[in-house]
């Protein structure tokens, strides 16, 4: 390479190297779901959203350890759950244990007869008070621990330990050797709510990446013939496991692709000169498009990065045709600037197709329209100012493809192939009964059948509540809230009899109301009146007279407390169990009832609407994920259409001629017609993902087609053309092609719908194209 060539290859690479690091240090990749997501829409979506980025539902862990004797389980389930509580990065540890961690046993037992929703007033006349110390004559009998048998004096009813079961478990999980056991496995069972949100992938990797490694560490503190194995399920491990899934078929398949476009670009031009040179605008746009988009939004989601490269993945072709017409007795910019004009509407075509997209309510539709229209103009530029500099001065011919194809007389003899396909494809869509669009993102999904059995079967042994069902309560402040999820208490539990459901949680379960505790302040006897009830409760009973002395003064004092509130137990351990179910959001609060094992959901959402609550919400987080993905969808679909709308005016100016501009159309809308026909014979049913591989099916139609159509002087000059077609052609199929090998359902869609549609937009093309020049001697 000469000192004229090698120094703006120098100076790219300064560039490229610079933006480089910008974008490393500076753009943060975000993965977050809710990020993608519209802050506006239905008041239900907007709560669907607010669930995904602050409810409680998306952080739980369910965690199961298996392969050794019970006792060792036991043993292995109480260091794990030490070593979570002391992470930092868990809001709840829940195994069984009774520890009473993150309880505040002083301000419970202080407030016992306020929380408390199990007592009533009945519990202080003469008959409840003599059943409540005959019961304490027979726990004495019987092991009990040291700190109950100490606050006996003050509390004779019992009420603190009918407190604390009501807060450490509302679930009836089978207990052996002090920790939760599956009901019909030897496994131990363990439930945990984490503090980073169930969808922030990075922060949720970290946390099942730190229990792997505990258990591997806590395994070495048993025998060898242990083999301790840890389960882990819940919305967030299904998050990162299908993160990694499409992360590694995409490695293995970038890999495979990529060594196949690298030999054939090798053999086909013979350069490594060559090969690096079509690479600049692809990589030149990339990070444009993502400093661009950063300095837009403030970040780039992955989501983006992901399917942004793949739309301007057709820029990779504009050099190859530049690069197909290179000769030695022509300068590099008198040929580009021969190919530039053809390149320059394709580019500015795309772009504007994909322009529309910028206006839409959702964030991630906009940053990928962004994104694809500086990658794509970009790209063009490069190809047009950086290509006569960067190009060598000397090439060799490359290899002609077209020749060993006659494409080049193709036209006139199968031309009638386009409509045909066209009719046949349109009317086998009309009459298919099969369903077209895919209705349930669960489909989509790369975790297999047996990890959502395990899931399924975590649940039901440990009577968590399932992410799906959710009943929310939102008001202006944090007492509306407890007071309205109050109400509700007497129908969840008509439907819990009924069978409907298997039961629920809520903040007002562990936080009354105020309402309700000066309720229950209000109940409580004076001290007159509880002395002498308690006279004629302990005659003929085994108690020294004052004895329950303490407990008369814990009843006046109780009188006198000042009702909790969330405010009041902010800081405290208390708190913790509170916050998850109860939270401020924006300028309003939020109340989240969770229910459990839900099996008439109509049935809820007639007794919700029957109580005629303006703020209370039953939410099936199913039903609005797949309403909102196709709200997505309709309207990805109207700016689509918007698009070639515009796309068609810049191509009629472009071109100057509507027969031209029919011309290009006509052979794409026939390819993709015949894709949609080809995925739906084979049981593909269209997503959001399928959507995105038409762009590029259209953006890589636009380009073959204008290539074909392009004028030339010699056949010489329209062979080469075609080569370059058939090269750019042959890399795009091969590259889809194996990505339609892959078993995430994500990335298969997209490699079918992108290996058909390319082969078709090639063969169409050709096709349609005019008959070649004639031979010039």
């Amino acid at each position: 390479m000469t000192k004229s060539r090698f120094t703006p290859w120098l100076l790219w690479l300064v560039g490229i190297a610079l933006g480089l690091a910008f974008a490393i240090t500076a753009i943060p990749i975000q993965t977050e779901l809710p990020l993608l997501l519209p802050s506006s829409g239905s008041f239900s979506q907007q709560l669907f959203v607010d669930q995904l980025q602050a409810g409680p539902t998306s952080r739980i862990l369910l965690l199961g350890i298996q392969g050794a004797e019970p006792p060792i389980l036991a043993k292995a389930s109480k260091q794990l759950a030490a070593a979570m509580r002391n992470h930092g990065k868990f809001l709840h540890v829940y195994n069984g244990e009774q520890t009473n961690r993150g309880l505040n046993h002083d301000l419970l037992f202080q407030y016992r007869y306020l929380l408390n929703s199990t007592g009533s007033p009945d519990q202080f006349t003469t008959i409840g008070l003599r059943e409540s110390l005959q019961h304490r004559l027979q726990d004495m009998a019987n092991p009990l621990p040291s700190f109950f048998k100490k606050r006996m004096p003050e509390d004779p009813t019992g009420a603190y330990p009918s407190l604390l079961n009501q807060w450490i478990s509302t679930n009836m999980v089978k207990m052996a050797h002090g920790v939760w056991f599956s009901s019909d496995q030897p496994v131990a069972l363990l439930v945990a709510e984490t503090v980073v949100g169930g969808f922030d992938l990075d922060g949720q990797e970290a946390i099942q990446t730190f229990l792997t490694t505990s258990i591997e560490k806590i395994q070495t503190t048993f025998s060898p013939s242990s083999s301790l194995t840890l389960i882990c399920s819940g919305p967030s491990v299904f998050a990162v496991q299908s993160r990694a899934v499409i992360k590694n078929d995409a490695r293995w398949l970038s890999i495979l692709g990529g060594g196949f476009v690298i030999a054939l670009l090798l053999v086909t031009y013979r350069s490594f000169t060559i090969l690096c040179l079509s690479l600049v605008p692809l990589i030149t746009g990339l990070l444009a498009a993502g400093i661009t988009t950063f300095l837009t939004f403030d970040f780039i989601h992955g989501m983006t990065l992901a399917f942004g490269a793949t739309l301007i993945g057709v820029a990779i072709d504009y050099p190859l045709h530049a690069c197909a017409h290179l000769k030695s007795d022509r300068s590099a910019r008198e040929t580009i600037m021969g190919v530039w004009p053809t390149i320059r509407l394709g580019a500015t075509t795309t772009a504007i197709g994909y322009g529309a997209m910028l206006f839409s309510s959702f964030p991630g539709l906009s940053q990928l329209g962004l994104f694809a229209i500086v990658g794509l103009l970009t790209a063009a530029a490069a190809t047009r100012w950086l290509l006569p500099v960067l190009a060598p001065t000397k090439v060799k011919t490359p290899i002609p493809w077209a020749t060993w194809l006659p494409l080049q007389h193709i036209g006139p003899r199968w031309g009638i192939i386009v409509p045909i396909s066209i009719v046949l494809s349109v009317s086998y869509l009309s009459w298919s009964e099969k369903p077209f669009w895919e209705m349930d993102i669960a489909n989509l999904s790369p975790i297999s059948k047996d990890l959502r059995d395990q899931d399924s079967w975590l649940r039901n042994d440990l009577g968590a509540p399932a992410v799906r069902d959710i009943i929310v309560v939102v008001a202006r402040n944090e007492q509306q809230v407890l007071e309205q999820s109050e109400d509700l208490k007497g129908t969840l539990g008509q439907l819990v009899d009924h069978g409907y459901m298997a039961g629920y949680d809520m903040a007002a379960n562990y936080l009354p109301s105020i309402r309700w505790q000066k309720l229950r302040q209000q109940a409580l006897p004076d001290q007159k009146t509880l002395r002498n009830a308690l006279k004629e409760a302990q005659h003929d009973l085994p108690f020294k007279p004052g004895l329950f002395d303490p407990f008369i003064q814990s009843i006046a004092a109780t009188k006198t407390l000042v009702p909790l509130e969330n405010q009041t137990i902010q800081g405290t351990p208390f708190e913790t169990k509170i916050r998850s179910l109860l939270y401020p959001l924006h300028d309003q609060w939020v109340g989240t009832i969770l229910i459990r094992d839900v099996q008439n959901r109509r049935a809820i959402q007639e007794a919700i609407q029957m109580k005629k609550l303006s703020s209370v919400h039953y939410l099936d987080l199913k039903f609005e994920s797949n309403s909102m993905v196709t709200t997505y969808r309709q309207e990805v679909l109207t700016y689509l259409a918007i698009g070639i709308g515009c796309l068609i005016m810049i191509l009629s100016i472009g071109l100057q001629s509507f027969l031209k501009v029919a011309a290009v159309l006509f052979p794409i809308a026939g390819s993709i017609m015949l894709d949609l026909a080809i995925l739906h014979a084979l049981g593909e049913r269209l997503s959001l993902f399928h959507l995105a591989a038409l762009l590029l099916v259209f953006g890589i139609g636009l380009d073959y087609t204008l290539f074909f159509q392009r004028s030339h002087n010699t056949v010489t000059e329209r062979l080469q053309t075609i080569s370059a077609i058939m090269v750019c052609s042959f890399t795009t199929i091969a590259v889809f092609g194996l990505l339609a090998f892959s078993q995430t359902p994500v990335l298969r869609g997209i490699g079918l719908t992108a290996f058909f549609g390319s082969l078709t937009c090639f063969l169409f093309a050709a096709i349609c194209s005019p008959s070649p020049p004639p031979e010039t001697t």
